[in-house]
Order: C-alpha cells, then sequence, then structure tokens
C-alpha cells in the first residue's frame, strides 16, 4: 500500500492502481488499500471505480468518513449530485469537523436547486 501511495504522489497513477491491487490481493480487507486506490482512481477521472473501491472500504467499515468523503467526490463527478450530497452527509455524521465534506457537500447542493 505505502509502494501505492508514493506512486501516486509522484504521478505514477497507473503504477499505484497494480501496487494498490497487488496489496488487496494479499489482504482483501485492508480497508485503507480499498480507500487509497479509490483515491487514486478519482485523481485519474475512474469516478465509476473510485465509488466501487470507497463501496468495498465502506462496506468494511461504515465508519470511515473519508471514504464516504472520496465517494461523494466521485459521485460528484459523475453528476450523481443528490448521491454525492448523501455520501458527503455520512462523512460529516461520522466527523462532523470534516470541512472539505462540509464545502463539497455544499457546492453539490448547489447542482440540486
Amino acid at each position: 500500500m505505502n509502494r501505492g501511495i508514493a506512486q501516486a504522489m509522484s504521478g505514477l497513477h497507473d503504477e499505484a492502481i497494480s501496487s494498490y491491487d497487488k496489496a488487496i490481493a494479499i489482504d482483501p480487507c485492508d480497508i485503507k488499500v480499498w480507500y487509497n486506490r479509490g483515491v487514486t482512481l478519482k485523481t485519474i477521472g475512474r469516478y465509476s471505480e473510485a465509488v466501487d473501491s470507497c463501496d468495498k472500504a465502506i462496506a468494511m467499515d461504515p465508519n470511515e468518513p473519508d471514504a464516504w468523503y472520496i465517494r461523494g467526490n466521485a459521485l460528484g463527478k459523475l453528476g450523481r449530485h443528490a448521491e454525492a450530497v448523501i455520501s458527503y452527509n455520512k462523512a460529516l455524521a461520522i466527523k462532523p469537523n470534516h470541512a472539505y465534506a462540509k464545502k463539497d457537500r455544499d457546492w453539490e447542493i448547489l447542482y440540486l436547486k
């Protein structure tokens, strides 16, 4: 996982995803790997896959606010604004001071008006 994070931070996104996939093959129940895979997929515009990765992390631990947050980001990019708001609200229910979730939720609400 750490290799994948370093690769993603270096802009080597495809390599990062490959590293995350290898980590998942070793331990498919590692929530942080699924979450970080979702972050990288979102970064490169593979939003549906990012949602899927976040869903895997959330299925293992529904109290992971950052997985809900990244899921909301990806859903927003897919134009699924109401679902994005729901994800951001879940992140905020877990971590009320999650400033990014609040800010991004407020932007998504504007799309719904």
